[in-house]
């Protein structure tokens, strides 16, 4: 049986927990950190045990990153007095992803050809997962899901290239009592283009320099 080694991961500044939401196969580790209420986000650097905290420009009230690439690119959300939105982090640009036909959009994983998974809340405050690639969203609802679809992250091994891991279910009146169900969604199934039309991203882009 393998030995595995635990590693804490508190950052410097953290007052009130952290957590830690993505890897890439570096070993570098993306999630959040709390000072007092306010959320951060946070690149964690094997290689030296550094950490560089990753905040939107546009966050007024939080940034969270869930998911890094082998390119070192970071997806996450971020929010603010208009909402939720999702993010990509490349280079040092903050770039807005916001799904057209939404009241809110996180981005949660990014594979090494750049495709972005996450979730969109629509105008009826149902949960929808999407594909972004190349400006154009794909949504992704689990066919057996009633209540939600929420992607988690996107392969990109040769054995299932683009697969997608996701959670769905059913909300009932009582949201404690949410019945959950995991799923990969096949490559070789159809997309559905947008939610409910065709949609192509026109992200807002700045350069800022991380701290």
């Amino acid at each position: 049986m393998p030995v595995y080694n635990y590693t804490t991961l508190d950052h410097p500044l953290a007052t009130n927990g952290g957590q830690a939401l993505g890897i890439n196969g570096s070993g570098q580790i993306v999630g959040d950190y709390l000072v007092g209420t306010a959320q951060h986000a946070f690149l964690y650097n094997p290689n030296g045990g550094t950490y560089t905290t990753l905040d939107d420009p546009l966050a007024t009230n939080g940034t969270v990153a869930r998911g890094i690439n082998d390119s070192g690119q970071i997806v996450g959300n971020y929010n603010n007095a208009g909402g939720t939105h999702g993010f990509l982090y490349n280079a040092g640009t903050y770039t807005t992803l916001d799904h057209p036909f939404t009241n809110g959009t996180v981005a949660t994983g990014i594979n090494a050809s750049g495709q972005i998974v996450g979730q969109f809340i629509d105008a009826s405050n149902q949960q929808h997962g999407f594909l972004l690639i190349n400006g154009t969203y794909f949504t992704l609802d689990d066919p057996l899901a009633s209540g939600f679809t929420i992607p988690n992250g996107i392969s990109d091994a040769v054995a299932f290239p683009d697969a997608v891991v996701m959670m769905s279910g059913k909300r009932p009146p009582i949201i404690r009592s949410t019945a959950f169900r995991a799923f990969m969604r096949s490559p070789s199934l159809p997309l559905t283009k947008g939610h409910p039309t065709l949609a192509t991203c026109r992200p807002r882009v700045s350069r800022v320099k991380s701290r």
